[in-house]
């Protein structure tokens, strides 16, 4: 599945990083209509399965997570072979 992270997604107020609210979480959340999609440091969860984020993905997290900036970009996602 094509995610896109655009410049609105990153930009939104985020209440918490927690709570799904990180820009990848909102793409998937308007790719997938899944609003309770969530993303965690190497995982998506939507509609109860797991996605693996593929590396560019787990380094803009992580990014995101300590404050450094990030750009829109696109990434495929696939689901983890586990669930």
């Amino acid at each position: 599945m094509q995610i896109e992270v655009i410049e609105d997604d990153i930009r939104k107020p985020s209440i918490t990083k927690r709570s799904g609210t990180c820009p990848i979480a909102r793409a998937i959340q308007r790719k997938t209509g899944d609003i309770d999609a969530y993303v965690g440091p190497y995982n998506a969860y939507i509609c109860g399965d797991v996605f693996e984020l593929p590396e560019e993905a787990i380094i803009f997290v992580n990014r995101y997570d300590n404050g450094k900036e990030v750009s829109p970009f696109k990434f495929n996602l696939e689901r983890n072979s586990e669930s």
